[in-house]
């Protein structure tokens, strides 16, 4: 059973999600201790919670108001995301080197080695930056600035609302069996089966988000 906690951050964090509270808006305490039925604490643990994915902010004068994004947003940018991050998987199956391959062999290795010695409730704390490492080394591969520069544009701003440890959490070892095929693609220069494969990786990342958090996606993903 959910904590009152729990509960006030979920149905503030879909309502945020859905636009239901958009950007601007005012959440005060008592507001929302009042339609729970319940102390402030777990309001201020929640908001507290939400303000560390910056979903919300709380600013002096105007008490804490919503900063985050919307289901649209996330679909677009992981559609952005697709187009252009199976251009760079592309590129880098053409220029990754041998130095390169190494060293995403050993971010693979390390992860296995990792899944064998971690229980699976602290797997996620252990691959998020493991995943973060491969993805610099495979999109630095590409070798090409602008299209580096667009990318961790568009993951840093999810990265900014927790959505990609939202995923991790999720699919845990999932996205990196993936992350381990990649790497036997990129070894033998199989540049369409990296890209189709990086691509379904993001579709079923997107898809995981809105799972994990009990919500549809939307139409607004391509």
């Amino acid at each position: 059973m959910k904590s009152y906690r729990e509960v006030i951050y979920d149905y503030l964090r879909k309502a945020i999600i859905k636009g239901e509270l958009p950007s601007g808006t005012q959440i005060t305490d008592s507001d929302l201790a009042e339609r729970f039925g319940v102390s402030r604490m777990p309001v201020r643990e929640a908001l507290r919670k939400l303000e560390a994915e910056g979903l919300i902010e709380r600013k002096p004068g105007k008490g804490t108001v919503v900063t985050g994004i919307t289901r649209e947003e996330i679909a677009h940018i992981f559609a952005i995301r697709k187009a252009i991050e199976g251009l760079a998987v592309r590129y880098a199956a053409r220029k990754i080197s041998a130095d390169e391959l190494g060293a995403l062999r050993d971010v693979v290795r390390e992860a296995a080695d990792i899944r064998t010695r971690l229980p699976a409730d602290a797997l996620a704390e252990a691959l998020i930056p493991l995943a973060a490492r491969f993805n610099r080394i495979l999109i630095d591969a590409c070798r090409i600035p602008r299209l580096i520069a667009l990318i961790w544009t568009h993951r840093d701003y999810l990265q900014q609302f927790s959505v990609v440890r939202v995923i991790i959490s999720a699919r845990l070892w999932k996205s990196f069996e993936t992350r381990e095929r990649l790497l036997g693609l990129l070894e033998s220069g199989n540049e369409d089966a990296a890209c189709a494969l990086w691509q379904e990786h993001l579709d079923a990342s997107f898809r995981s988000f809105f799972e994990a958090i009990d919500m549809e996606p939307g139409q607004d993903y391509v």
